[in-house]
């Protein structure tokens, strides 16, 4: 799968960028991640299923963009987005919510930045770009 062609190439990203994937397994998490690889300037997608696995790739490898799915468990996302928050560097931390109550709870638990399940390409596209401007203003 090669990115739209209103995608800019992977040099025009700023900074490569590093994600951690944290949902369960099933389409979600495949269709997150084949979105991820299909665009340019990701270099490494990490996955976890709990947030102590979170919490472990968080400490270990440092991505720059956390992508959240608040249907594991709605207060443990927010514990673990606002630990993701404290860290130095931090990540950029996106929520992906499955409605309104969720999308609410995410932006009070001070998300970077909100997708609500069926975004688009697009979405993510610009989501990985303010990621990778950012990455230098972060720390």
């Amino acid at each position: 799968m090669t990115p739209p062609a209103e995608l800019p190439v992977a040099s025009e990203v700023l900074q490569p960028v590093t994600v951690l994937v944290v949902t369960s397994p099933g389409r979600v998490r495949d269709s997150l991640l084949t979105l991820l690889h299909s665009l340019p300037g990701i270099q490494t997608v990490f996955q976890a299923e709990t947030a102590a696995a979170a919490q472990t790739t968080l400490a270990r490898a440092a991505p720059r963009l956390l992508l959240l799915d608040w249907d594991l468990w709605d207060e443990k996302a927010e514990a673990l987005l606002r630990a993701a928050r404290a860290k130095t560097p931090r990540p950029y931390c996106v929520s992906v919510v499955g409605g309104e109550s969720q999308q609410t709870a995410a932006w009070q638990a001070d998300s970077d930045a909100v997708l609500i399940k069926g975004f688009s390409l697009g979405d993510l596209w610009t989501i990985v770009q303010r990621c990778a401007a950012a990455s230098g203003r972060l720390a």
